[in-house]
């Protein structure tokens, strides 16, 4: 002991043998006490830190991987996962585009199967019975030819919806048909003014044709396709009642793709119809029975293309077709834009 620098004494301390036992058990509580509570912050943390990163990730793909199964292909995938899941999640968001694009054409295979079935079975006793609706029609035309006109009349409606009935028919074979196209070489432009000049588009409707200044070769039947472009260019005249502006475009975007364009001054396509219009029995018109674009659609994927539609709500509506086509040196120059009415 020390006072004021100066040592005044000496204290001894004795332990007995079960104080200094007491002491070491003490510390060794103390030492295990500390080392758990560092053990469970530490399980604490990892815990929280899995929930975060781990399990929270891995239920939220679990239940997306329910969705689906349950046939719900539309269930969004959290973004805000950390980069090791970011891989797993694009797998995931990948697989349910595919599954539910090919569930949708699935869908609509079955759709267009049914009509099949339904068209094969009534066509064949529908078009006897139309044939002796048209032979009785033109006998009695033949044998009421002096009576009055409202008997003719009525003898010309009669045939009328003979011819209507027996297209609606021919539609319905047509749409499930699966005869191989009769593939030939041609240049689509020829096939364009052509399917023009066969819509035949009144006065009232202005005709912009824009044509690349060179031959565009395609392999493809000519007759099918000629069929896509007017059934797309008498959508478009119907659209704007007889009346507005056409313009049509054959483009090639690169040498590997050409793309055909149909875009209308009409009043447009709503939203909710715009991913309708190309099912078979969809239509907005009082009359027709909705097979024109699904035809259309068909064959244009019969070629190996593909066709897309762009609308707004009093803007008009623009088709587009895409195919593969041939490179092809230009051979002649075309006019590159002609504005005309065709007939």
């Amino acid at each position: 002991m020390y006072y004021d620098n100066n040592r005044v004494g000496r204290v001894r301390l004795s332990l007995t043998s079960r104080s200094h036992d007491q002491i070491n058990q003490q510390f060794l509580w103390s030492s295990v006490a500390i080392t758990l509570s560092i053990l469970l912050i530490l399980i604490i943390t990892i815990g929280l830190l899995l929930r975060r990163f781990l399990k929270k990730p891995l239920n939220d793909i679990t239940e997306i991987a329910r969705s689906y199964g349950s046939g719900d292909y539309n269930r969004p995938v959290q973004e805000d996962v950390v980069d090791e899941f970011k891989t797993i999640v694009s797998v995931f968001q990948k697989m349910g585009g595919e599954i539910r694009d090919q569930m949708t054409e699935l869908k609509e295979k079955e759709r267009l199967a049914a009509i099949g079935e339904l068209s094969g079975n009534i066509s064949h006793e529908m078009k006897n019975s139309l044939g002796v609706i048209d032979s009785s029609v033109y006998y009695l035309k033949m044998r009421l030819k002096g009576e009055d006109e409202k008997v003719q009349t009525h003898l010309a409606r009669i045939k009328s919806a003979v011819i209507t009935s027996d297209g609606i028919i021919k539609s319905l074979v047509d749409l499930t048909r699966t005869t191989a196209l009769n593939l030939e070489r041609f240049n689509l432009i020829d096939i364009m003014v052509g399917s023009i000049k066969a819509a035949d588009p009144p006065e009232t409707v202005k005709v912009i044709e824009t044509y690349a200044e060179e031959e565009i070769e395609i392999d493809g039947d000519p007759e099918a396709l000629s069929m896509v472009f007017r059934n797309i260019i008498d959508n478009a005249i119907r659209s704007m009642d007889g009346k507005g502006t056409l313009s049509v475009a054959v483009k090639r975007p690169d040498e590997n793709e050409i793309a055909v364009s149909f875009a209308d001054t009409g009043p447009g396509i709503s939203q909710e119809n715009l991913g309708k219009i190309f099912q078979p029995l969809f239509t907005t018109r009082a009359k027709g029975m909705g097979f024109g674009l699904s035809m259309t659609k068909m064959i244009v994927e019969k070629h190996h293309g593909a066709i897309h539609v762009k609308s707004e709500q009093g803007k008009g509506a623009t088709f587009t077709v895409r195919l593969p086509t041939i490179r092809n040196e230009p051979k002649e120059a075309r006019p590159g834009t002609i504005s005309k009415n065709p007939r």
